[in-house]
């Protein structure tokens, strides 16, 4: 990542953290999502029919799948046992979804609910894997 656009990425998460977002009232977050994949060159950008931003790069689906490995993912389809925004992307769209993020999934929205560092920087590392590979 280039220290432009590690300091974009930084600055957005950083809007991000300091926008309001309580359950149900996420709209300043998904518009902020939305500017920033237009300001991407995403090829579409909309919500779905529960709020969500969806974003769509065009021939992403097999560099995304091909990324996968490189960023410590199986390529394999995993069956959820619990639900996330993926199922309306995933199921109900039929968009190819990668559900990816740091930290054990039981600890998810718990009480005391945390992510330790190294998982944090695993995380970063896979997600450049991925960004990679989408690019490439």
């Amino acid at each position: 990542m280039t220290s432009g656009t590690e300091a974009r990425t930084i600055a957005f998460c950083q809007e991000l953290v300091r926008l309001e977002s309580l359950s149900g009232e996420e709209q300043a977050v998904a518009e902020a999502v939305e500017r920033e994949m237009r300001s991407l060159g995403f090829d579409e950008v909309r919500r779905d029919e529960l709020g969500s931003v969806v974003g769509v790069i065009h021939g992403a689906r097999a560099a995304g799948t091909d990324a996968a490995p490189g960023a410590g993912l199986d390529r394999g389809v995993f069956y959820a046992p619990y639900s996330a925004n993926a199922t309306a992307s995933a199921g109900h769209l039929g968009f190819p979804t990668l559900l990816y993020g740091a930290g054990d999934i039981s600890a998810a929205h718990a009480v005391d609910e945390s992510v330790g560092v190294g998982e944090l920087l695993a995380a970063f590392r896979g997600y450049q894997a991925l960004a990679r590979g989408l690019v490439a």
